[in-house]
């Protein structure tokens, strides 16, 4: 049992980056002390991190983080971080869905690894969606395996040319990409022709919390372009589109006691897991802590959300056994 009385707190979103990176793209110096890491983490009490290749790609980066070349690099270096430090730190491998068999070969290369629990995509790629036709395979392969796949915005996602101050991309923007990259899946038919498929949605889903309705809304308007226009689009849903958020769990990185709170009534709280999003987001782990202790929920649905809805989903108990 941890010192603030869980059995286990397991953060699920957090980052680090190769050191040799430093030279190609600017990062915070958080990212790239793996020493501080361990440290601040063991200090709050969390007992597992999940280190996820965001791929984000900001502006002034010298390379293309989504490529093969670059998602075996972070591979490389995330797994001795976690051969270092076995038992507290596994990783979601990246993924480009849209980069066809050269990215499902790399995908088959490390999902056997037993500190790699799932596997992280941007929701959107490029301006596109994830429920476009040529991510098929990846989708599959995803479900195949029993992987759960953490959806993560992108560093600039479709329509943030429009936003002149960037700090909107970073606080809006990007959460609202989030929410509106699960929204395609569910809409384009993925979790329904994958049911066993389980998404994780950072920034506490972004807005799906207030979504629900509308969605369902859509269930009786034809697919496709807007009305009068044409195109085709994917046929109708047999039921009503927010069911289909029962496959989806969503991090706690809202840092807002009101919003977590929705949060959690939109989703259960048996879909909540625990989330800093440090490095880099500098907020301290005891106030996040202390966010879900003042939760209306039940003594057991705060330990579920803290750890062990992450522990049964992510395998942890199995990867800490095959080590």
């Amino acid at each position: 049992m941890t010192s603030d009385g869980f059995d286990a707190i397991v953060d699920v979103h957090t980052h680090l980056a190769p050191p040799a990176w430093q030279a190609l793209k600017r990062l915070p110096p958080s990212l790239l002390d793996e020493g501080a890491f361990v440290e601040r983490k063991r200090a709050a009490g969390i007992t597992t991190s999940v280190v996820l290749n965001a791929m984000l790609n900001l502006p002034g980066t010298q390379m293309d983080e989504t490529t093969v070349d670059s998602i075996r690099r972070f591979n490389e270096f995330v797994q001795g971080v976690a051969a270092r430090n076995h038992g507290s730190i596994v990783f979601f491998t990246g993924a480009n869905p849209l980069a066809g068999e050269p990215m499902l070969r790399a995908l088959e290369d490390v999902l056997g690894e037993p500190a790699c629990r799932g596997i992280c995509v941007n929701s959107s790629h490029s301006g596109r969606y994830l429920d476009t036709p040529e991510a098929s395979e990846f989708w599959a392969l995803a479900e195949k395996r029993g992987m759960p796949v953490f959806v993560h915005p992108p560093g600039v996602p479709p329509g943030a040319e429009a936003v002149r101050d960037f700090r909107l991309v970073e606080g809006v923007v990007r959460a609202h990409d989030t929410a509106l990259g699960i929204a395609a899946l569910v809409l384009g038919g993925v979790l329904d022709r994958h049911p066993r498929l389980r998404l994780i949605a950072a920034t506490g889903g972004g807005s799906l919390a207030l979504l629900r309705r509308r969605l369902d809304l859509l269930q009786g308007r034809p697919p496709g372009g807007p009305p009068g226009g044409a195109g085709a689009g994917p046929p109708a849903l047999p039921r009503p589109p927010s069911s289909y958020l029962d496959q989806v769990y969503v991090d706690t990185c809202v840092y807002d006691p009101f919003a977590l709170e929705v949060v959690v009534r939109a989703f259960g709280a048996q879909r909540v897991l625990f989330g800093t999003d440090w490095p880099p987001v500098e907020i301290p782990a005891a106030q996040l802590i202390d966010q879900v202790r003042s939760l209306p929920v039940t003594v057991a649905e705060r330990t579920a959300i803290m750890g062990g809805n992450a522990s049964r989903l992510l395998s942890l108990e199995a990867s800490t056994a095959a080590g």
